[in-house]
């Protein structure tokens, strides 16, 4: 084999490579980011039974502080586990390859196909369960952990996360519509409002994680700024390129 075969050969494997280490972090990106709309879903949905038992408000602040306990560490972990075993199950269920975890939006459907509704009510009795130890009020908690499980079962539930994908893709065009304005304002030369626009990009990025076309944007934008901080003019075509590609 010729010396320009094999090196064309290297390339090939290592842009193979890229991708694939590309598609692993877009995925990833999308099951944590799908998670946080989990937990969130869940801890308003166990407000909302909250609010909706007749209970006197001192057990319902009782209550309150159970609930709090879908807002810890462990819980989280419980969760991120039951995910990642109802997404293994769940593609097998469905014969899906791996890579359509790169649409966050179908994740949902795979997990739930998977059993996650069941991991996230064991991981609810998982978390809770130091409250019915000797608990004057176990019944009471009982009662309230029993609905909150129901909820998760609950077409409610499973609307409320899609929604709160959505939301997801509503902070991508509001924070792409920023990167644009941002532009704008590097075009106009208004640094004021470049620096102000920098700021919000890079104080919200997390928010937009799954997109890689905003990391990247974000990333060009926050050089850019970096640079023209110190020059105090535009950027040449090259610092912009290489602004770009840092």
């Amino acid at each position: 084999m010729s010396r320009v075969l094999e090196l064309e050969n290297v390339n090939f494997l290592t842009k193979d490579v890229k991708l694939d280490n590309e598609l692993e972090l877009g995925i990833k990106r999308n099951e944590n980011s799908f998670l946080n709309v989990v937990q969130g879903v869940v801890n308003k949905g166990a407000e909302y039974v909250i609010k909706a038992m007749p209970v006197n408000d001192h057990i319902k602040d009782i209550l309150l502080d159970v609930k709090d306990a879908f807002k810890t560490k462990d819980f989280k972990n419980i969760v991120k586990t039951a995910l990642n075993s109802s997404i293994r199950e769940g593609l097998e269920v469905l014969q899906l390859p791996k890579n359509v975890l790169s649409d966050i939006t179908k994740i949902k459907d795979i997990v739930f196909k998977g059993g996650f509704r069941e991991g996230i009510g064991a991981g609810i009795d998982i978390v809770t369960k130091k409250y019915l130890k000797n608990n004057l009020l176990s019944t009471f908690v009982k009662d309230f952990l029993d609905k909150t499980k129901k909820y998760v079962y609950s077409k409610d539930f499973s609307e409320k996360i899609d929604i709160g994908i959505k939301k997801i893709f509503d902070k991508v065009d509001k924070y792409k519509n920023v990167c644009k304005e941002w532009f704008k304002s590097y075009d106009d030369f208004n640094i004021e409002n470049m620096n102000k626009l920098c700021k919000y990009l890079n104080k919200n990025k997390s928010s937009v994680s799954i997109d890689k076309e905003c990391i990247k944007e974000n990333n060009t934008i926050q050089n850019m700024m970096e640079l023209i901080n110190v020059r105090n003019s535009k950027l040449t075509p090259m610092q912009m390129q290489i602004c770009s590609n840092l």
